[in-house]
């Protein structure tokens, strides 16, 4: 749980320091433009194959597809569901992002 926690944080770090550089007329987030819910599932997607790759998470969840992309408020939930996680308190993972598909957090509770 400690390597994916910090693996997450340092992946948003990036990202924060992307909108941060932004803003300060550095460079863009990741779009431009607010993205459909399909797009922001395929975004989810990409940030758990990253962490495949990093080794934080097992090979299985790169052939985990979204679950489910909701609204909950000015955030966006991307959720994965894993069968294969043999630790049932880790099958779900829920990416939060904004409209424009930066990642603000992860965990496995949803809150």
């Amino acid at each position: 749980m400690r390597g994916l926690a910090f693996v997450l944080a340092y992946i948003i770090g990036g990202l924060y320091m992307e909108n941060v550089l932004a803003h300060a007329g550095g460079h863009q987030s990741y779009s431009s433009v607010p993205l459909t819910e399909k797009q922001l599932g395929q975004r989810g997607k990409v940030l758990v194959g990253q962490l495949v790759t990093a080794k934080r998470m097992d090979a299985s969840w790169s052939k985990v597809d979204p679950l489910e992309v909701k609204s909950q408020g000015q955030e966006w939930v991307v959720s994965f569901k894993n069968p294969k996680e043999k630790d049932e308190t880790k099958r779900m993972l829920y990416i939060f992002m904004t409209i424009f598909g930066d990642a603000l957090a992860a965990n496995h509770t949803g809150k």
